[in-house]
């Protein structure tokens, strides 16, 4: 028993032949150019100007502990030891991806599970949703950010510490400076290069988290 109408064959064609004509349709609306209107758009949008100040937020305190840190790291490995063992540990967080890291570091930091909140449950203190507050977020996620780059920049900085010839100390040395005013008058002036390299690299390193922040927080 068949329904009333068209046979089969006449629906299925006609089913086909209005496919045709929509397509046919939308081939011949010319497409227009709209210029810079996205891009309005997108400054006109609050929620473009939020990311991009939380954003700059992150560089900024990535950059700043990541240098005071990773400096003197390199500096002591250039002093008291030039073990590769010693430059291979230092090395070790980078070699773990994003991924890994955020999944770490989201266990570590969990405020029920996690150790780093044990230990301050353990010292009296309350727990912190380092990944779920607003306040502690960022400055969680640029902290995992340099725990991962950190053996990266500070080998970058032990390169360039190699090559600022042993004279210049010697004879500062000789003059009666101390390793303070070597540091300062010796040291950092003949590092600027490697410095300034280590600032771009760790620009980019900065803005390249989103694995991380999707992760840690589980979509942000």
């Amino acid at each position: 028993m068949t329904s009333p109408g068209l046979p089969v064959s006449g629906r299925v064609g006609a089913g086909k032949k209005s496919r045709s004509n929509l397509l046919l349709a939308v081939a011949m609306i010319a497409p227009a150019f709209v210029g810079f209107k996205n891009y309005l758009r997108m400054l006109e949008a609050p929620v473009f100007w939020n990311a991009a100040g939380v954003t700059v937020y992150c560089v900024v305190v990535n950059i700043g502990v990541q240098t005071v840190q990773t400096l003197p790291i390199a500096v002591l490995m250039h002093r008291l030891t030039q073990s590769t063992w010693v430059r291979s540990i230092v090395l070790t967080p980078y070699l773990v991806s994003n991924v890994v890291a955020a999944l770490v570091f989201m266990w570590i930091l969990d405020t029920q599970l996690g150790i780093g909140n044990q230990v301050l449950a353990s010292m009296g203190l309350n727990t912190i949703p380092f990944l779920s507050q607003e306040s502690t977020v960022i400055p969680t996620i640029a902290l995992i950010n340099v725990w991962r780059h950190m053996g990266y920049t500070a080998l970058l900085i032990f390169a360039g510490l190699q090559t600022i010839p042993e004279s210049a100390y010697e004879a500062a040395r000789v003059d009666g400076a101390s390793e303070w005013q070597m540091f300062w008058r010796i040291t950092i002036p003949l590092l600027r290069p490697i410095l300034a390299l280590v600032l771009i690299m760790t620009i980019i390193g900065s803005f390249q988290v989103f694995d991380t922040v999707a992760i840690a927080t589980r979509g942000g």
